[in-house]
């Protein structure tokens, strides 16, 4: 694992330049002159690019403009909303990762989807932070322009228009009864999105009142994407959800969709990439869907700015500062959300990865002995160890995409780990690496 302060990121372009200078890959950017030259097409797209935006969108839960790797996952739930449309009976699905790895780029690009080729679907978007109450769940399902509504009337909710526009059909009930009214008015596909902010009295009143549904062989598609605290606020409001639905665990980037992020958006503007240049991007994003956008935006804004018609190692080099400051600028954000808690459960984290291997699986319980040393080190109780768990796979310290027993754990961002150590330098220097759990010795 490379490490990200400025001397391993000085080190790691000069064994850059190094190895490819004998062969010629590290050289000036390619440029052209847009008046003559066999490039005309070529020049011509650049011409167009140069009063586009910038195609790539590095901000948090912004649709990237190839959404690459997440194929199979889209066209499932596609085909499960299509069926849906068809008649078929409902089901939940739990989208989880740690942030940044495309939950939400997918449900947009279902949304999306859905707009286009999901004919007498009724199709719901929704952040789950914007829907804390019954009321803002009555408020969310409800339909306005078609007649269908939910308002709240003394210590229930009236909900209106079920029978239609010409025909007026009000029924006073309690929220479950207004949820199961609303969604049964016709084929639907709600997404949530952000479900680990999932309050317990509307998520309860929304899952249970779909568990009846679909139960009645109703049509209705659950679609909730979350951080992996996601299912500790779906089993606070229904125990037995979580057990029933299906689960999709995204994953980092294989090396050809990681390309694909990078390089189709670039070609479609009239950019080309070398391919030693584009494999190193790929080796430093770690399949990270963030890091691909910005890679790709610094790419675009230079290759724009310097009429670059080929993008060469040479190119990657002169834009990798951009790339570490908005790489560091969201690594500083993680490290700032944790408290002095999570700061040393981290630390326990990051040594364990650290002393296994960048490609390494950690176990479960190793992950656990980890941070119980973090927070012995940092003089905090072993008790907080599994809010801090929950806390740390969700920024991405570590992540399991597999749940057979046999899985471990994996690096959830790499470079993560080698930036928190050098964050937390000195951090539990005195503590053993392998302390005893307290929890062990009551």
């Amino acid at each position: 694992m490379g490490g990200h302060d400025s001397r391993a990121g000085v080190t790691g372009w000069m064994a850059f330049r190094s190895r490819h200078r004998d062969a010629g890959l590290v050289a000036n950017p390619v440029r052209h002159d847009p008046a003559s030259g066999p490039n005309a097409d070529i020049i011509g797209r650049m011409a167009v690019r140069d009063i586009m935006e910038n195609p790539f969108r590095p901000q948090p839960g912004r649709r990237p403009p190839c959404l690459a790797g997440r194929t199979a996952e889209r066209n499932t739930l596609m085909q499960s909303a299509r069926t849906l449309a068809r008649g078929a009976n409902g089901s939940e699905r739990v989208i989880m990762a740690p942030r940044g790895y495309g939950k939400t780029a997918l449900l947009t690009e279902l949304r999306r989807g859905l707009a286009k080729d999901g004919p007498g679907l009724r199709v719901f978007s929704v952040r789950a932070a914007d829907m804390r109450t019954d009321e803002d769940l009555l408020t969310t399902l409800s339909d306005p322009e078609g007649g269908r509504r939910a308002v709240r009337t003394g210590g229930g909710f009236t909900v209106s228009g079920l029978g239609g526009a010409d025909k007026r059909h009000d029924v006073w009930v309690a929220a479950g009864a207004a949820t199961r009214q609303l969604l049964s008015t016709a084929p639907t596909v709600l997404l949530i999105d952000e479900g680990s902010a999932l309050r317990p009295d509307a998520a309860q009143t929304l899952l249970n009142a779909i568990e009846v549904l679909n139960g009645e062989q109703a049509s209705v598609m659950l679609v909730i994407a979350g951080t992996p605290g996601v299912e500790l606020a779906l089993n606070n409001a229904d125990a037995s959800f979580w057990g029933r639905s299906g689960h999709t665990r995204l994953e980092l980037l294989k090396p050809e969709a990681s390309r694909a992020a990078v390089r189709k958006p670039l070609v479609d503007v009239g950019i080309e990439v070398d391919a030693e240049a584009l494999r190193h991007v790929v080796e430093t994003a770690h399949g990270y869907p963030h890091f691909l956008q910005l890679w790709g935006a610094a790419l675009f804004d230079h290759a724009k700015r310097h009429s670059v018609a080929k993008l060469a190692p040479g190119d990657v080099e002169a834009c990798a500062r951009e790339f570490e400051r908005g790489r560091d600028a969201m690594y500083a954000t993680r490290i700032g959300e944790l408290n002095r808690s999570g700061k040393a459960a981290a630390w326990g984290v990051a040594k364990a990865f650290r002393a296994a291997g960048a490609d390494a699986e950690v176990s479960d319980a190793e992950i656990d002995r980890a941070i119980v040393r973090g927070l012995s080190a940092g003089g905090f109780s072993a008790d907080r160890s599994d809010d801090e768990r929950r806390r740390l796979a969700s920024l991405g310290f570590f992540w399991e995409p597999d749940m057979s027993p046999a899985a471990g754990c994996r690096i959830g961002i790499p470079s993560l780990i080698d930036y928190t150590l050098e964050k937390l330098r000195g951090f539990g220097q005195d503590a053993p690496e392998s302390s005893p759990d307290p929890r062990d010795h009551p």
